[in-house]
């Protein structure tokens, strides 16, 4: 009797642990499949509090804008033109283009300066 239960115990414990390999494996597979074709890429992250961060993601040429929070994703902005990391040779060039769109969208009052 003593045996069979351990037999019982072992088989279903192969099993388990079948489904939870097989999971894993299927897992693996889909998120490389997903990067592979390149579909949606994450290309920035800014941390604004404990729960709540900026993504920029591209998607078809394009980068979007979005804020996470844990209850909510919400698409702020889309941008045509790239606005990756700058090089190393045109930082200055860059970062001062990036101050001057800023400014310009600031006072256009699409930004809010003080937003309470």
């Amino acid at each position: 009797m003593q045996h069979q239960v351990f037999q019982v115990g072992l088989y279903l414990a192969l099993i388990v642990g079948f489904i939870l390999v097989c999971g894993f494996v299927l897992k693996k597979l889909n998120a490389r499949t997903l990067q592979a074709a390149g579909a949606i890429e994450i290309k920035a992250t800014m941390t604004l509090g404990i729960k709540e961060k900026l993504v920029v993601v591209e998607y078809q040429g394009r980068q979007i804008l979005l804020g996470v929070t844990p209850g909510c994703i919400a698409k702020l902005e889309t941008f045509e033109q790239n606005f990756g990391p700058a090089k190393d040779a045109e930082q200055d060039n860059t970062s001062g283009a990036f101050k001057v769109t800023l400014q310009d969208e600031i006072t256009r009052g699409k930004i809010l300066a003080n937003a309470d």
